[in-house]
């Protein structure tokens, strides 16, 4: 049975950061390692769709992301006191969509899938499935200074902005060590019948708001004149 990612945090992107999650999904793919090597190993199908999969959910994420921390310094430059009630539902909905979506389908099919193959990305991928462990620890600390900053003053809300900051420092470097190490190597080395197996999981329970043609209910959601604040 499928699980849609909507209904496992039970929540929508909330409109302060729509409208940059409509902009940054326009991005992909990108023009870096990983679309370099795609287009020297030829054409599959499988892998071309588990790769855009994976690049759009890393983007998307990241989207989130920084529409908070934009609404942060955009609040402190301003002067007016951020919406800091969406943060917790928005956080949660991160947490939800990396721990029970993202992270297992890359270590139980693009991880393991490599692993069988060679022992070349073996340092690499025991610090990143490390960091998939530990992601929700980081995220319990944020939703705790983040509710000290809701009942706090202006220290309290420095300390949730930097910390959202070191998240999100965080978070960019995970995916670019997945990106310009892990799946170039995977486009090197794996075959058609893992990138089929790879793309069957990725493609299980996509969440609508991440794909490339969302269903009508959710599309107003990426409208860039949503409810924006920019």
């Amino acid at each position: 049975m499928k699980t849609n990612l909507l209904i496992a945090c039970q929540v929508k992107i909330p409109d302060i950061v729509a409208p940059l999650l409509h902009v940054l999904k326009t991005q992909l793919p990108p023009q870096g390692p990983t679309m370099q090597t795609i287009r020297s190993v030829g054409p599959s199908k499988a892998m071309h769709s588990a790769v855009e999969i994976l690049l759009g959910e890393h983007t998307s994420c990241t989207a989130v992301l920084k529409g908070l921390i934009s609404h942060l310094d955009r609040a402190r430059l301003l002067a007016f006191k951020p919406r800091l009630e969406t943060f917790s539902t928005s956080l949660n909905f991160i947490g939800t969509f990396l721990d029970q979506f993202h992270h297992p389908k890359e270590d139980e099919f693009l991880f393991l899938a490599l692993r069988r193959h060679t022992t070349e990305a073996d340092e690499v991928l025991r610090d990143l499935q490390y960091e998939h462990a530990h992601g929700a620890d980081f995220l319990e600390e944020l939703n705790t200074a983040l509710e000290r900053a809701r009942s706090g003053g202006a220290g309290e809300l420095h300390e949730f902005t930097d910390m959202m900051k070191r998240y999100m420092k965080a978070h960019v470097s995970h995916m670019e060590r997945e990106e310009t190490l892990v799946l170039p190597i995977a486009c090197r080395l794996l075959v058609e019948e893992d990138w089929q197996e790879i793309d069957r999981a990725f493609r299980a329970n996509r969440d609508p708001l991440f794909s490339a043609k969302p269903p009508k209910v959710y599309r107003g959601i990426f409208h860039p004149d949503a409810h924006g604040v920019y």
